[in-house]
């Protein structure tokens, strides 16, 4: 909390505007915490503006709203314009992709140990993206990277629209390999 307070006042202090995209609400107190520093540093500088943003995203898709939301200051939108968009838009990104540990999904207490030892064992990928809540659900399963990445593909070509007009972000945790192949496939 007190981060964020003290780049908000920061920034306030300077005359500064302040909007916030935080990860989902739903996985992380981040965008609580955020609003909570907000409001603090709003009641010390009623004059200045500062709006947090709920992304109920995560990771890649919390940034590509990020990047779009900065691509349209840049064309001269106001902050509010920026805000609105955020708003209708965030539930329209996505990101999918295959958990390449199942030891990570049990220790957040997803799934038994047993289950992820044996999936892991057998190559079972679950693939997931962020519902209309902010909370990851697995959406398929892929048994084996290859297929894993090969729904991906399938995936994105369901969900895009304008594909020539948009972003596309291929984010990995130290997979290059993958990326690239992904990459390659889309």
């Amino acid at each position: 909390p007190e981060e964020y307070y003290g780049y908000f006042k920061k920034y306030a202090e300077a005359g500064i505007d302040v909007l916030s995209v935080s990860i989902s609400s739903k996985i992380s107190s981040t965008y609580n915490v955020a609003v909570s520093a907000a409001e603090r540093v709003s009641a010390e500088y009623p004059e200045r503006r500062i709006h947090c943003v709920d992304s109920l995203r995560m990771s890649g898709s919390m940034g590509l709203l990020v990047m779009y939301a900065l691509e349209l200051q840049k064309k001269g939108a106001t902050m509010e314009e920026v805000i609105d968009w955020l708003e209708s838009n965030k539930l329209r990104v996505h990101q999918m992709g295959p958990i390449d540990d199942l030891i990570f999904v049990a220790r957040r207490g997803r799934i038994s140990m047993g289950k992820a030892i044996m999936g892991s064992f057998a190559g079972v990928k679950p693939m997931g993206d962020c519902n209309r809540d902010g909370y990851v659900t697995v959406i398929t399963k892929a048994k084996g990277m290859k297929k894993a990445l090969t729904a991906t593909v399938a995936y994105a070509k369901e969900l895009a629209t304008n594909v020539e007009d948009q972003y596309l972000l291929i984010v990995h945790s130290n997979r290059e390999a993958y990326a690239e192949t992904l990459r390659e496939k889309l």
